[in-house]
């Protein structure tokens, strides 16, 4: 079916249109509800949007495994590209293969720090690959996740952690934009000291250019300036060393 065609099929028919959109997926049950919405706040429903409302199925596993499942070549094909902030580093790629290794291990670190499905989990982390890591382990184990934009202050944080109650944030020692260092471990060791916070138990901390000991950094030499607080804060690269690369999806 060509793009005039597709086009066409969903303005005559949009029911038939989105159950061929579905069907592009893996579920663990399909849905029979394709789309139930309501857009006039003035009903007693209000604004409602509900998309496949009744289907089942596990992101993690359609973003990652099933490609390789279907055909074992993607476990070598380039899934994420990324481009540092400074044009002088150098950009790598991550395979398929190499990403669900690292999601399923660090969805492993999550299960140890007794996170388990439905419990909220905050991410405070730049643009980095480790954010990918990060939600689709929370997909994978059934956590649900929170994104917090990077940029935010320490009381921006604190609102976020305390509405969605999380148990545990995810967060690194920096982000670097426009060549500048910014101490996102700092900003969560604020939050963290608000009442409203009380919830969280674990901070797992992403250590900025772990493993590339090529690329030289500000952060590096700020990095023993960070607080750390025994028992709470803990190295991603050291936690991903005391767990396997098998998870089972949830």
């Amino acid at each position: 079916m060509n793009i005039k065609a597709i086009y066409a099929l969903s303005i005559e028919d949009p029911n038939r249109f989105w159950k061929m959109a579905a069907e592009r997926l893996d579920w663990y049950r399909f849905p029979t509800k394709i789309k139930n919405t309501e857009f006039d706040y003035r009903t007693p429903r209000g604004v409602d949007i509900k998309w496949y409302q009744d289907g089942v199925l596990n992101v993690c596993y359609n973003c990652l495994d099933r490609h390789i499942h279907h055909n074992h070549s993607f476990a070598q094909q380039v899934a994420l590209i990324f481009e540092p902030d400074e044009p002088t580093e150098s950009r790598h790629q991550i395979t398929y293969g190499e990403l669900l290794r690292e999601v399923k291990k660090f969805a492993n670190v999550l299960k140890k720090h007794g996170v388990k499905k439905g419990d909220r989990v905050t991410i405070y982390l730049p643009m980095v690959a480790e954010a990918c890591v990060a939600l689709l382990a929370c997909a994978r184990i059934g956590a649900i996740h929170s994104v917090v934009f990077g940029g935010f202050s320490a009381n921006n944080i604190a609102d976020r952690i305390s509405d969605c109650e999380s148990s545990v944030v995810i967060t690194t020692d920096f982000g670097v934009r426009g060549g500048k260092p910014s101490t996102l471990k700092s900003k969560i060791d604020q939050a963290l000291q608000l009442k409203q916070c009380s919830t969280v138990k674990t901070v797992l901390v992403f250590q900025r250019n772990h493993g590339m000991p090529e690329v030289k950094d500000d952060c590096a030499n700020l990095r023993d300036t960070l607080e750390w607080k025994e028992g709470r804060d803990f190295w991603v690269h050291k936690e991903m060393e005391t767990v396997n690369d098998k998870c089972q999806l949830c």
